[in-house]
C-alpha cells in the first residue's frame, strides 16, 4: 500500500463534538433566518459565481476584477498558501493566533514563523523579524482568534511600506471592529484580505468565503482553483443574506451590545478579561472552568495556560454563562 508522505510537527484540526446544551466554543453567531432555498440541483452551479460576486462588490465597493470567492476562507486561505509557498519558504505571524496558518504552511513544506504575542500583537517585533527569516508572506489575523486584539490600521500600513512580500490580512471578524484595511488595497498591491460569511453574516455551515486583493493577484489565483469550488445552494443562500444587510448590522451591534456587558461582569468579578473586537471574549481563568462548564452543558474553548474563549451568544446563554462563572468562582 502507498504510503502518504509525512508531515512534521501537523496536527488535524480537531471540532469536539460536546454532548451540551449551549455551544459557546466555536464564534457562531446564531440566527432565526430563514435560507430555504428552492432550486434545480440537476446541473453544475455558475462556476464564476457571477451573482454571488456581484452582491459582494455591492457590499465592499470593490470591483469584479478584486474579489475571489471560496469554499470557506480557509479554502481561499489553502489557495494562497499552495499558490506562493514551497518547501524551505517561510510565513511570518504570530503564536497566538488561527492555527490554520502554521497547518497550511506545514502542508505544503513552508515553515511558519511565529512571533510571541499574549495580547498585544507588536508590529515592532513583526518588522524585526522579517529581516532574520525573509518571509514570502506575513499573516494577520485581525481582530485576532482567539484574543480579540486589534492591530491598529496606522500599524499595518506601516508594515507595508516596510515589507515588499505578500501581507494577508484575515479579516473574518471585521464586522465587529470596524477597521478594516480595504480603503488601502488600491495603494498597496501585495495586499491581500481574506473573509468570510460564517461570522457577522450567520452563515458558518453554507462554508462561503472570499478574497479581494489586487486584480493580478486575483487572475492568477482564479486559474489554480478547481472547477465548481462553490456549490449551487451555498451560492444562493449567500446572495439572499447579502440583500439583507440591515439584518447583519442589527446582529452585530446586539453581540457587541452583549459583549460588552459581559467584558465588564466578568472584570468586576476579578477575571483576567481581554478588551475584544471580535464575537468573543478571551480570559484567564481558574483551572478546571471547562470541564465544570461542560459538565453544566455549556461549552466554552479551552487553550493551554487555563486561557478560556467564550463565544457571544444570545441574552439567555450570556445570562447562563455568567451565572455558572458566578457559581464556580464562589
Amino acid at each position: 500500500m502507498i504510503k502518504m508522505r509525512e508531515f512534521k510537527e501537523l496536527k488535524p484540526y480537531r471540532v469536539l463534538d460536546l454532548p451540551v446544551d449551549v455551544k459557546l466554543d466555536a464564534n457562531e453567531v446564531m440566527t432565526q433566518m430563514s435560507t430555504t432555498v428552492e432550486m434545480d440541483l440537476s446541473t453544475y452551479p455558475d462556476n464564476e459565481s457571477k451573482e454571488l460576486i456581484d452582491g459582494l462588490c455591492a457590499y465592499t465597493k470593490l470591483s469584479k476584477d478584486q474579489v475571489l470567492v471560496g469554499n470557506g476562507s480557509n479554502d481561499l486561505l489553502d489557495l494562497i498558501i499552495k499558490a506562493y509557498i514551497g518547501p524551505g519558504d517561510r510565513v511570518l505571524g504570530f503564536e497566538k493566533t488561527f492555527s490554520m496558518y502554521k497547518s497550511l504552511t506545514a502542508t505544503y513544506g513552508g515553515e511558519y514563523v511565529g512571533v510571541k504575542n499574549d495580547y498585544v500583537m507588536d508590529m515592532d517585533q513583526i518588522i524585526s523579524q522579517v529581516r532574520l527569516s525573509s518571509p514570502k508572506i506575513i499573516v494577520l489575523c485581525n481582530p485576532n482568534n482567539p484574543t480579540g486584539y486589534l492591530i491598529p490600521k496606522v500599524e499595518i500600513e506601516r508594515l507595508l511600506k516596510n515589507f515588499k512580500g505578500l501581507v494577508l490580512v484575515d479579516e473574518a471578524y471585521i464586522e465587529f471592529s470596524g477597521a478594516s484595511m480595504i480603503n488601502r488595497l488600491d495603494q498597496y498591491p501585495n495586499l491581500l484580505i481574506l473573509r468570510t460569511l460564517s461570522k457577522a453574516w450567520s452563515l458558518a455551515g453554507a462554508r462561503v468565503g472570499y478574497m479581494l486583493a489586487c486584480p493580478s493577484i486575483i487572475k492568477d489565483l482564479r486559474t489554480l482553483q478547481p472547477p465548481y469550488n462553490l456549490n449551487a445552494l451555498s451560492q444562493q443562500v449567500a446572495i439572499a443574506a447579502l440583500k439583507r444587510e440591515s439584518d447583519m448590522r442589527d446582529r452585530v451591534k446586539e453581540v457587541i451590545r452583549l459583549r460588552e456587558r459581559v467584558f465588564d461582569d466578568l472584570k468586576s468579578k476579578g477575571v483576567g478579561v481581554y478588551k475584544s473586537y471580535g464575537n468573543f471574549l478571551y480570559f484567564k481563568g481558574p483551572r478546571g472552568l471547562g470541564n465544570f462548564m461542560r459538565d453544566k452543558k455549556l461549552a466554552i474553548r479551552m487553550f493551554d495556560d487555563d486561557y478560556y474563549r467564550v463565544t457571544i451568544g444570545n441574552e439567555e446563554e450570556m445570562n447562563q454563562f455568567i451565572f455558572l462563572m458566578k457559581e464556580w468562582l464562589s
